[in-house]
């Protein structure tokens, strides 16, 4: 099964219960979007997948069927052995089809057990949508909209300040259309509540949110900077076609192709240090816009291994040494572009700077 199959199947089999997945389905461009990020998270064993390769669907839904008409056939008699070695028939609780399919469960654990996971046959491997960064902040966002507190509720300059931080996370994804598809999926579900008469005590107390979403939302309407089809891909195209006004000798293309490893490494963890929308925001932060104040991002994993990390900057530094001219604040510059753009860093890694290791591969020459 190709990893557009499966990320197809992945997203029809859960977006029943994630709600905000239908745009991902709908909007072409926002689907463009998840699959280029499902594409970049590991690759795990994955049961539906070891299953979908000794047992098609149809397969499965017949045996259903068949224990739903025909019991006395599909439900097979044990025989039960008790502690005074007295043996009995009795009929199992379970159908051919579920004992087949707990059999191949079984067979998919003793695969994927620590010592024996590294065998695991690629063909049972998948990408996974629930191990999309953006996903899961879009779900944290979604049940801080549908919580809504109450204490944020109950007055105006609370209603707005708690809506105007959810949309800024929202914003800072960089997905224009989404903000606007959640956002009006909330304000259709408040008017539903109202209309409906549910909880209508507590509606009313939801008009600052709902006036000031609308009012965003008009605003966005009118903004002539909007492009409905802007969103991550053309974001990306933006950064890298932008000007490196930190580095200005180093092209911004070769900045993202340096420090693209972290996107691919460790190998050996469940996640890698940065994904790539984490990569480009640090580079539009540190790099292209300056002069604007911005939060240190985490990266994906715990830094077990700081020295790891800390060299593949330790190497920047060296990769654009040849511009560097004041030689007296180069170590400290190079250190900030780390430091101030990540957390998990202090005074020590200053200290260490100059220790390094090669277990993070980078590019030294330069290609663009």
């Amino acid at each position: 099964m190709d990893r557009e199959l499966q990320f197809i199947n992945e997203l029809n089999r859960i977006e029943s219960g994630v709600e905000f997945l239908k745009h991902f389905k709908n909007d072409k461009k926002l689907n463009e979007i998840l699959f280029t990020e499902y594409l970049g998270t590991k690759l795990k064993p994955d049961l539906d997948i070891f299953i979908s390769h000794h047992i098609s669907d149809e397969e499965i839904n017949l045996g259903f069927s068949r224990a739903a008409t025909d019991p006395e056939n599909e439900y097979p008699i044990e025989i039960i052995t008790n502690e005074q070695g007295e043996t009995f028939r009795h009929r199992s609780t379970y159908s051919k089809i579920e004992i087949y399919l707990k059999d191949l469960e079984r067979n998919f654990n003793y695969l994927n057990e620590r010592e024996r996971r590294n065998d695991m046959p690629d063909k049972y491997l998948a990408h996974s949508i629930d191990r999309v960064e953006f996903i899961n902040k879009i779900s944290r966002i979604v049940k801080n909209l549908i919580l809504f507190p109450e204490e944020k509720a109950n007055s105006k300059k609370g209603s707005r300040a708690f809506i105007k931080n959810n949309i800024t996370e929202l914003e800072n994804l960089k997905l224009p259309n989404l903000t606007r598809y959640i956002l009006t999926d909330f304000l259709n579900e408040q008017c539903k509540i109202i209309n409906d008469d549910y909880d209508f005590i507590e509606a009313p107390s939801k008009t600052f949110a709902i006036e000031y979403i609308n009012k965003y939302l008009n605003k966005l309407d009118k903004n002539t900077d909007y492009t409905p089809t802007s969103d991550y891909v053309l974001f990306k195209e933006k950064i890298l076609n932008s000007d490196n006004i930190l580095l200005p000798k180093v092209n911004i293309k070769e900045v993202f192709e340096f420090f693209k490893v972290l996107t691919e490494e460790p190998k050996d963890k469940e996640d890698f240090y940065l994904s790539e929308r984490k990569l480009l925001i640090f580079i539009n932060n540190t790099f292209i816009e300056t002069e604007k104040e911005f939060t240190k991002q985490k990266f994906n994993i715990p830094l077990t291994n700081k020295i790891d990390v800390r060299s593949v900057f330790r190497r920047f530094q060296d990769y654009c040494s040849e511009f560097e001219y004041n030689q007296k604040r180069v170590k400290q510059k190079y250190f900030d572009i780390m430091d101030n753009s990540f957390e998990g860093f202090n005074q020590t890694d200053r200290k260490k700077w100059n220790d390094t290791n090669s277990n993070i591969a980078t590019i030294t020459n330069k290609k663009v």
